[in-house]
């Protein structure tokens, strides 16, 4: 039997879509799509399971009484699933079939005592869309859908982590229709991808994601060691998001990319309510990637503890008016190692602006623990248009660096309608430039030493564009050539590269204007 593509899989989610557009708001959408999902997959993966057990058990010469033992007991499956709650139980409901599709995760994540309290319960089949539930009709056509088209194990993927890939890809399309709701726990998987290979996870290291949203950055770092040869499973996963739809989404995302036993993921405010690294004060982590919502509020008096714990974690202290921006990188520095690397977006704003904002730039730099500042091209994100930048940040070896490498990568982009999207190639170059400081590209990259920041004429400013400025220079005008035609000296002479690899070219085409 073939291997189910991944472009396969997505239609049958777009067409999961389809079913229930019009029927429930688009940011419901990927609850009550995930939940049948995680249903099925569940199921699948469980007979495939239960069969190979079988099969091995046999092979061994265990009787029948000890296999139905084993059965019964479920001992070969990762997550154990009671009857009522198996697919062949819920695919030919006809009535009550919200009700029944709601205590069917209920009732697997009381089975399961390793699945977090609360992380299916909440998934409401039953729950009402204005002012009324979704239809049983609705219902079991999208349970139709599923089970008539695909299964959901592993031996039917044509590689593997096929529908975690799947899972991602339905986020961005939610994105990309529901704006600002579909994106706000979604970060597009280009620019994942760069912040993790800037950051070079390896196995064993702790990893942690304050605003972890989806989970990308944490499972993209379990893809970047496995594709180095390294062992994914010695990863440590930890992510807190204050809101508890990202926080179930996240988990979900993590099991279907069969990481749950690596994971730790919390729901809380970070800033107000640090639920790692024992209340956000304690360095523990190897690396630190987020993409922080832009300028959120926060507030001081909100923060734990007396006003000495909250300058232990916050040594600037930013004016509430000021925004949020540089008080999460003060938490996220504040839990490395201290042979630790971070890198996080931010906007523009907050690189050059004055007041506290220059304080905590001013102790970046001085403590020397500011690596680089790498301009994103415009409209990567799918909930803002404000444009943004990465920092990053390594807190050994400043003494041995000679400063801070800026890149300036706003024109490396691929336009497109909606959102625009970095290209391979755009990756590629920023690793290479990033991992080659003393190399700089004209217009794109420079590493500014640390006198150069901390002078008067430096004055700590982290604008991008004032250190690497890549503004097009006006094209040059030939006045004679647009009075008399012709083609200015100027242009053939810029081609001479040209003219060299073919030999009497230029004089077989050109004839200088007398």
């Amino acid at each position: 039997m073939a291997k189910i593509s991944k472009t396969q899989l997505e239609n049958l989610l777009l067409d999961a879509c389809d079913i229930i557009r019009g029927k429930a708001e688009a940011s419901q959408f990927k609850e009550l799509i995930f939940g049948i999902i995680f249903l099925k997959r569940l199921s699948d993966q469980f007979d495939q399971d239960k069969n190979a057990a079988i099969a091995k058990w046999e092979a061994e010469g265990k009787s029948e009484k000890v296999i139905n033992r084993h059965l019964e007991n479920q001992t070969f499956a990762v997550f154990k699933l009671p009857e009522d709650a198996h697919w062949n139980s819920l695919k030919n409901l006809t009535e009550k079939v919200g009700k029944k599709l709601t205590q069917a995760l209920k009732k697997i994540e009381e089975a399961n005592d390793e699945i977090e309290t609360d992380l299916l319960k909440q998934i409401d089949y039953t729950k009402k869309i204005g002012s009324k539930a979704i239809s049983d009709t609705v219902l079991k056509n999208l349970i139709n859908h599923f089970d008539s088209k695909i299964p959901l194990s592993d031996d039917d993927f044509a590689f593997e982590d096929l529908l975690g890939t799947c899972y991602e890809y339905l986020i961005a399309h939610f994105a990309d229709n529901s704006g600002k709701k579909g994106g706000e726990h979604y970060t597009p998987s280009e620019v994942v991808r760069l912040m993790v290979g800037l950051v070079e996870p390896t196995e064993g290291m702790h990893i942690y994601d304050p605003t972890v949203g989806s989970g990308g950055m944490l499972i993209q770092s379990r893809k970047y060691v496995e594709s180095r040869g390294g062992n994914a499973e010695n990863l440590r996963l930890y992510g807190q998001d204050s809101e508890g739809s990202a926080w179930r989404i996240c988990t979900i995302n993590h099991i279907l990319h069969g990481a749950y036993s690596q994971m730790n993921i919390k729901q809380g405010d970070t800033l107000n309510e640090p639920l790692h690294a024992n209340g956000g004060i304690d360095r523990i982590f190897d690396r630190v990637l987020a993409n922080p919502p832009f300028s959120q509020d926060y507030s001081w008096a909100e923060l734990p503890g007396n006003e000495a714990a909250k300058e232990a974690r916050f040594p600037i202290r930013l004016p509430e008016k000021d925004k949020g921006d540089f008080m999460f990188i003060q938490h996220m520095l504040n839990v490395l190692k201290e042979d630790g690397k971070c890198a996080t977006v931010v906007p523009l704003g907050p690189l050059f602006r004055g007041s506290t904002e220059l304080e905590a730039r001013k102790k970046f730099i001085d403590d020397k623990t500011l690596r680089a500042v790498i301009a994103l091209p415009p409209s990567l994100f799918y909930n803002t248009s404000i444009p943004a930048a990465i920092m990053i940040f390594d807190m050994e070896g400043g003494e041995d660096r000679s400063g801070v490498l800026f890149i300036n990568a706003s024109k490396g982009f691929e336009d497109c309608a909606k959102q625009n999207k970095l290209r391979e190639e755009d990756i590629e170059k920023i690793l290479h430039v990033y991992r080659n400081p003393e190399l700089p590209v004209p217009s794109y990259s420079k590493v500014v030493t640390w006198a150069e920041l901390e002078s008067e004429e430096g004055a700590y400013n982290c604008n991008i564009r004032r250190w690497v400025n890549n503004t097009d220079m006006p094209t040059p005008q030939d006045v004679r050539a647009h009075l008399h035609g012709g083609v200015p000296l100027s242009e053939i002479e810029n081609a001479a590269n040209y003219w060299s690899a073919y030999n009497g070219v230029r004089g077989d085409v050109f004839q200088e204007a007398e």
